[in-house]
């Protein structure tokens, strides 16, 4: 990860709280014919397509206007909702082929698909929840994790 010459750690102490983990669904309630190769599955995985689930709502991260935001899952066939699972220097990342972004933060608060490459802020680890599913946690600088989650509002993310 690249280096900062100073950084704000007044984040640092919320970015270890407990949130509503995202969660991707069983295999058995996606089913997408437009998947290139029909990897589509629920466990994060390289090679293979997720739709990501914020548990608490049942929504999905669906890119709107570059921006995730959590909504209903409008069909199995939006493209605005399918994520593609990728590695690189053992981190995950996830990319909306559609759009030709990943998902991913600024270091503070804001996440967003900005990038088309997997760079550091667009680096993510699922770790398994053991109320089911997954939390995705990204490095935070150094010295902590961020976990992906949603604001109060239910629809943006954070």
């Amino acid at each position: 990860m690249a280096s900062q010459d100073k950084h704000d750690d007044t984040g640092s102490d919320t970015a270890s709280e407990f949130h509503t983990p995202i969660l991707t669904p069983a295999t058995t309630s996606v089913a997408n014919e437009d998947v290139e190769d029909d990897h589509v599955s629920d466990i994060p995985w390289p090679g293979k397509h997720f739709y990501i689930i914020e548990k608490e709502t049942g929504k999905a991260i669906t890119l709107v206007d570059d921006r995730p935001v959590l909504m209903d899952l409008q069909g199995v066939r939006d493209p605005a909702t399918m994520w593609y699972c990728v590695e690189k220097q053992g981190y995950f990342g996830f990319l909306n082929k559609s759009w030709g972004k990943f998902i991913g933060h600024d270091s503070k608060s804001d996440v967003g698909a900005w990038a088309g490459e997997m760079r550091e802020w667009e680096s993510w680890i699922p770790r398994q929840h053991p109320d089911g599913g997954y939390q995705l946690l990204s490095p935070y600088w150094t010295h902590t994790m961020m976990q992906l989650c949603n604001s109060k509002q239910y629809s943006e993310l954070s």
